[in-house]
Parts: structure tokens; C-alpha cells; sequence
């Protein structure tokens, strides 16, 4: 009889418990901030591969590239980025995200490899 208590008090607990278990805030995964950086190495090297970057095309993008990261160096060495110094990052990579697909759909292509 007391076994019988025992199982069935188990039973109410584990009943019990499992909502709170399934009631938890769902764990949202980080960012990969190195996603956008492989991706437009990818880009880049798919539009040198292609033929659809030139050279000089090539140049003119690693520059902006350089000076992005320059700048989001500078940035990040203040500190904490501000809320006004992250738009600021955010619309120079898109600057330079479109250059690169303006420059890689522009018809000009490398003729030698």
C-alpha cells in the first residue's frame, strides 16, 4: 500500500513539473558576426573566378574594405559601441556590400585569366 502512495505521489510531481519545464524562454542563438565577412569573401572570389571582377575592380573593393575595417577598429576601441556608431558600421558595409554586386554586374568582364 505504501509503494502504491509513493508511485502515485511521483506521478502527481512529474505531471505536475512538466509544464514549468516547457514554460522556459526559448535560448535564442548569437549572431555569427563572422558570417557577413565569409560571405563576401565568397562573393568576391566567386566574381574574380567568374571573370565578372576585374582587376582593378578587385582594388577598388579590398580598398573600401580596408577602410571599413579601419574605421569599425577605430570605432570599437572607444569602448562600447554606441547605438549611432553601429547604424553608421551597418550602412557602410552595405555601401560597400553594393558596390560589390554593382561592380560585379556592371557587363565588364576580365577577359584573361
Amino acid at each position: 500500500m505504501m509503494m502504491k502512495h509513493i508511485t502515485c505521489a511521483t506521478a502527481a510531481a512529474l505531471l505536475l513539473s512538466a509544464p514549468a519545464a516547457f514554460a522556459q524562454a526559448p535560448v535564442t542563438p548569437q549572431p555569427n558576426s563572422d558570417r557577413p565577412k565569409a560571405a563576401m569573401g565568397q562573393r568576391l572570389r566567386d566574381g574574380a573566378r567568374t571573370g565578372q571582377l576585374t582587376r582593378g575592380e578587385l582594388a577598388q573593393i579590398r580598398s573600401r574594405l580596408t577602410a571599413f575595417r579601419a574605421h569599425a577598429k577605430a570605432q570599437r576601441a572607444t569602448g562600447q559601441l554606441s547605438r549611432e556608431a553601429r547604424a553608421s558600421l551597418r550602412q557602410e558595409w552595405r555601401r560597400v556590400s553594393r558596390l560589390v554586386f554593382t561592380l560585379r554586374h556592371n557587363r565588364v568582364h576580365r577577359t584573361n585569366r
